[in-house]
């Protein structure tokens, strides 16, 4: 009886292996972007149709592991390309550890990264782990290869942004993603003053907007949402003192019937494109912790233990 009870989980096992990687893995001709639950900061993972993928920020602590983890393989410990926003802390603090459990190829930064010490470091360690250092600026363009066009155009800075505004959120590199009919627009932590800036800059309403400064009381305003009309917007927010977001934010969106979600509330949010037609945007299946929890429930079936 033992022995069979053995061989059904051998054989259950097996078939809940097959199934997260025939009928969970995203199809090749997705672009899936993850907002990931890092609480009070900002990390976003995409993953192009061509298996590459790009992380910009990766919020302070190790709770973006733990998201990693749910997002990619095991065995997967690549990121091509890593982009950072801004220094703050609640963007780039677990940039350190990052450098350790995956292998990074190339990171971004604006010109004027490098001023304080957190950034020096990120840039020293760069050179350590054997990552490319480019910095990017208003007008500059990454194209990623794909049967559907993929774009991120950069918005901001400007080559004058630290002269202009003394607060380096307002210096965020802020880029617009295009993949066929849809659009990403990832904004950092600028503000309504540099939204104005970039307005002129997007042509059209935007289909997924990162609601910059975690819905600070000083960004998205209403009438840059006028103009953009995302028609998903997600907040990136944890447990925080600051008000985010902002009663104010969240009626900007609304007035123009953008679907809000917040990590804060909905946990890892991802948006799947095609390039064509309907978008899905939604809280993540956590294919790990089903695959846990399934294989938890065999072996109490099966031989009366606890996970």
């Amino acid at each position: 009886m033992q022995h069979k009870k053995y061989f059904i989980f051998l054989i259950t096992l097996l078939c809940f292996s097959l199934f997260q990687y025939v009928a969970l893995s995203p199809s090749k001709t997705d672009l899936d972007v993850y907002f990931l639950d890092v609480g009070q900061g900002d990390a976003i993972l995409i993953s192009f149709p061509t298996g590459e993928r790009m992380l910009i920020d990766t919020g302070k602590d190790s709770k973006v592991f733990r998201e990693l983890d749910k997002v990619l393989p095991w065995y997967e410990k690549t990121i091509d390309y890593v982009m950072l926003t801004h220094g703050d802390l609640d963007h780039v603090g677990a940039m350190s550890d990052l450098w350790n459990r995956y292998r990074v190829k190339t990171l971004f930064v604006h010109e004027f990264f490098g001023a304080i010490d957190v950034e020096k470091q990120i840039i020293s360690d760069a050179t350590q782990y054997g990552a490319s250092v480019h910095t990017l600026t208003a007008g500059d363009s990454i194209t990623i290869g794909a049967s559907v066009p993929t774009r991120l155009d950069i918005l901001h800075p400007d080559p004058t942004c630290n002269i202009v505004h003394l607060n380096e959120n307002d210096c965020s590199l802020v880029g617009l993603l295009t993949y066929g009919e849809h659009t990403f627009l990832f904004t950092g932590d600028i503000d309504s003053e540099v939204e104005e800036i970039i307005d002129d800059r997007i042509d059209g309403h935007i289909t997924v907007l990162k609601v910059g400064h975690h819905g600070s009381k000083n960004s998205t305003s209403e009438a840059f949402v006028q103009d953009v009309r995302p028609a998903y917007s997600v907040i990136q927010s944890g447990e925080n003192s600051y008000g985010h977001p902002h009663p104010d934010a969240i009626a900007n969106l609304t007035s123009v019937s953008s679907t809000i979600f917040n990590t804060k509330e909905d946990a890892t949010i991802v948006a799947s494109s095609r390039g064509v037609g309907e978008i899905r945007v939604e809280p993540l299946f956590d294919k790990s912790g089903f695959f846990e929890s399934s294989v938890c429930a065999i072996l109490l079936y099966g031989f009366d233990t606890s996970c």
